[in-house]
């Protein structure tokens, strides 16, 4: 789990309740790509308690791109940030294979841990699923890696204390 301490470029209202926040960490995101799943941190408190998983819209080796909608506490915190604040995130993907991957993700409190998970996840053109067709690209990877109609499997994680963090 690569836990990044990304600097805040810009944190700006697109339109209306979505905001663009683009952050900063010379070469941690070399392996980052759109569609990615970015664990959030929104405060140094207790409360929201978990990260907020933001999907990655724009990747670099130096900069990322979360594109994100005000629906709670967690994201109105998120859109409070300042260019410069530090923003604390979890990255993780083990398996990329064209549109599906699997990744572990993990959220802590003040420093210990208080979920972990395994997410599998396939990329699905947004049109064709809402059609009930989604396709999960070309590929042999792609086509082998899950079942027709399956846009994604989650695997949670197992009762505390069963494994190591």
């Amino acid at each position: 789990m690569n836990q990044i301490f990304a600097k805040v470029i810009s944190n700006s209202e697109y339109i209306p309740g979505i905001f663009d926040l683009r952050l900063e960490a010379q070469n941690a995101f070399k392996d980052a790509y759109p569609g990615q799943f970015a664990a959030v941190r929104v405060s140094q408190g207790v409360a929201p308690l978990l990260r907020r998983p933001l999907s990655i819209c724009d990747a670099g080796a130096d900069a990322l791109r979360l594109m994100y909608q005000v629906r709670g506490e967690g994201t109105a915190l998120l859109s409070r940030y300042k260019t410069g604040d530090t923003v604390d995130i979890h990255v993780q993907i083990e398996v990329a294979r064209s549109a599906v991957g699997k990744a572990k993700i993990r959220a802590e409190v003040e420093g210990d841990l208080v979920c972990r998970g395994e997410v599998m996840f396939a990329l699905v053109d947004a049109d064709e699923a809402a059609a009930g067709q989604p396709s999960m690209g070309s590929g042999p990877s792609a086509a082998s890696a899950a079942a027709p109609g399956i846009s994604a499997d989650v695997a949670t994680n197992k009762p505390k204390g069963s494994e190591s963090a």
